[in-house]
């Protein structure tokens, strides 16, 4: 006599999926094209600032494209991730204008450049993130046409940053440090009056801004930075980028009531290395502006303001360099030393403009 043991069997194959659309995922892609017509643009040979002959006249053509996508997911709550990625073409086209060196020639380059980072809110107005990404920047077109050593058009590099943002009441506040490494760091040449690459560099440092709206018509706002820059292919001592910031920084302070504006700004720039081994220094700059604005009721928006740039008349660099100059009677290879250009004088301005 059989049992009632019973065995339950079945076979399937189970296809599916979903698709599905939610306000947590972000797409943006755009494009940006750009030309540059140059021109003429050389360098001249001047006694006592007249004109004694033409060592190179150029006229430049520069054009750019860019193409871009970059994707911003929330996968859970408080937590933004983003993916982007960058193609960008450049081509160059130099004419030889006047002058005894001089050439003209064409070249063209092209990169891509990824991106990733995350977000994450910990608390209400608390975040902590970090960034990863690829730049480039791209060199003169007479240094990348130049038929004897050209340039590469575009220098890649790569560039970290982690990053704390507090918001609370009327403060907002950030702090990042950052690294980068790039194939080529931009140095002046004096005898060339252009910008060149040259070795390679890596720098590190960090930032902090902050603003504060303690009430309805005041706002405070300052930047503070600190820089550690090195060529990464010379001996170390020797390896001090020319004119790389150890600091700088800025202070605003702004009011802003129904018919009156007024604002005053200070900007630092610390001091920096001129030469390689760091023996000879640049020093540091300070600078404040100052400006009133009017804007007076039923006049179509209109806004009178007056500005004093360098208000308190500072005598400090704008910029400085140090390589081999030559003044009559002295020796043919010329003598090195600093070269620098103060800061313009005081300037008072006045002006009008218009809101629409």
């Amino acid at each position: 006599v059989n049992g009632d043991q019973l065995r339950q069997f079945e076979q399937r194959w189970t296809w599916g999926g979903r698709v599905e659309r939610f306000d947590r995922l972000t797409l943006r892609v755009g494009t940006e094209l750009r030309m540059d017509r140059i021109g003429p643009i050389g360098l001249d040979e001047t006694i006592n600032g007249a004109l004694d002959f033409n060592y190179n006249t150029f006229a430049v053509n520069e054009q750019s494209a860019g193409l871009y996508a970059e994707l911003i997911a929330e996968p859970v709550e408080r937590l933004f991730i983003t993916a982007g990625l960058r193609g960008d073409a450049y081509r160059f086209r130099t004419r030889a204008l006047d002058g005894v060196d001089v050439w003209s020639g064409k070249a063209s380059d092209r990169i891509l450049s990824p991106k990733i980072g995350a977000n994450y809110e910990v608390v209400d107005g608390i975040a902590l993130y970090a960034n990863y990404g690829q730049g480039f920047h791209s060199n003169d077109a007479r240094g990348v046409t130049n038929p004897v050593d050209p340039a590469p058009g575009l220098v890649g590099g790569d560039f970290e940053e982690v990053g704390l943002r507090f918001e609370r009441g009327g403060l907002i506040f950030t702090g990042v440090y950052w690294w980068s490494s790039i194939g080529s760091e931009l140095i002046y040449v004096g005898d060339s009056g252009a910008v060149e690459p040259s070795e390679p560099g890596v720098r590190h440092g960090y930032e902090l801004t902050a603003f504060w709206k303690p009430n309805n018509w005041l706002a405070v706002d300052a930047v503070w930075t600190g820089t550690h820059s090195r060529f990464s292919s010379l001996p170390e001592g020797e390896n001090f980028v020319p004119g790389a910031l150890k600091s700088s920084g800025e202070l605003g302070v702004s009011a802003a009531f129904r018919q009156w504006n007024a604002s005053a700004r200070l900007r630092y720039m610390g001091p920096h290395p001129l030469i390689e081994d760091n023996s000879q220094r640049g020093s540091a700059t300070f600078l404040a502006n100052a400006r009133v604005g009017w804007t007076p009721d039923n006049l179509w928006g209109l806004e009178f303001y007056g500005e004093v740039l360098n208000l308190f008349d500072s005598k400090d660099d704008d910029i400085d360099y140090y390589y081999e100059t030559r003044f009559p009677g002295e020796p043919a290879e010329g003598v090195l030393g600093r070269n620098s250009r103060i800061v313009e004088p005081r300037q008072f301005r006045l002006g009008m403009t218009k809101r629409f």
